[in-house]
């Protein structure tokens, strides 16, 4: 049986986890390349997306206590 909140926490995840890798090859791209002002940038992307994703798993937590 198909679980529709399960597709659309599926598709979530598969969003985030695209962010996050693009995020991770553009800081490695940047290192190789010594192109720092554009590691930094990818750096703080990756940082607000990992912000947004603890600040996301609390709330889910604090509502399951």
């Amino acid at each position: 049986m198909y679980d529709s909140s399960l597709g659309i926490n599926l598709r979530f995840i598969n969003y985030l986890m695209k962010e996050i890798n693009e995020c991770s090859d553009d800081i490695y791209e940047g290192l190789v390349d010594k192109e720092h002002s554009e590691v930094l940038k990818s750096s703080n992307k990756l940082i607000s997306i990992l912000t947004e994703l603890n600040e996301s798993l609390k709330d889910d937590l604090e509502t399951k206590t």
